[in-house]
């Protein structure tokens, strides 16, 4: 049966049911985005050859807050453990955009163009079709000129 504490000196909390529950979510859920962070470090060390690098690449991490946490205050709702899958989800969408982007640069002054991107080297749309510089009908135009490495995002990543 229930009852009152017999020492009211020595009272403690007990943290059971949903409270319980949302702390173990987060815990673990905590844990496991800090080893995939050691993990993509370890990779993109070995990837570019360099300690710095993904330093770089991940100092965007902090950024993915920039939207999610004044939407929660703004419509006044918590950060739930959904709300932390979104955050780890989007910290994954922008490490991903940081290496194309380092790798862009990275490309980019290996060709000694610094970190700088002309604008008649980049451009979006379909690519030029090659068939006429083939049977000699290019307009003057070197048929490896316009050959483009088009990344997944649809960027111009190389514009050799």
């Amino acid at each position: 049966m229930a009852a009152l504490p017999s020492d009211a000196e020595h009272y403690s909390m007990k943290w059971d049911g949903e409270w319980h529950i949302t702390y173990e979510v987060f815990r673990d859920l905590g844990i496991a985005f800090a080893a995939v962070l050691i993990l993509i470090y370890a990779l993109v060390v070995g990837w570019f050859q360099s300690f710095v690098t993904p330093l770089v690449i991940m100092a965007a991490i902090p950024f993915s807050l920039v939207g999610i946490l004044p939407a929660h205050g703004l419509m006044h709702a918590f950060f739930t453990a959904t709300s932390m899958i979104g955050f780890i989800a989007g910290a994954g969408i922008v490490v991903r955009n940081s290496i194309i982007l380092v790798d862009f640069c990275r490309a980019a002054a290996g060709r000694g163009h610094g970190a700088r991107c002309r604008r008649d080297r980049c451009r979006r749309g379909p690519l030029p079709s090659h068939d006429a510089d083939r049977r000699g009908r290019g307009g003057g135009v070197r048929r490896n000129s316009l050959r483009p490495h088009i990344s997944r995002t649809g960027n111009c990543a190389d514009g050799r």
